[in-house]
């Protein structure tokens, strides 16, 4: 599910939450477990890699 909501995009996955902010190149990633990482210098869609690659880390996401 992704939505748009004042120039942030939210991504909720697998009890994962993903807050991207392009204006500051950072993003929010709320785990289940209640831990808060933020991070810097994601530029285009980096950002989207970065989620794939946290999913795949914690076993909620399998790459083809």
């Amino acid at each position: 599910m992704t939505t748009k909501i004042k120039n942030q995009q939210t991504i909720v996955s697998h009890g994962f939450r993903f807050v991207y902010t392009p204006s500051m190149h950072s993003m929010g990633v709320h785990y289940p477990n209640g831990r808060l990482d933020i991070i810097h210098c994601l530029y285009g869609e980096k950002w989207r890699s970065v989620i794939n690659d946290i999913l795949t880390r914690h076993g909620s996401y399998k790459r083809k």
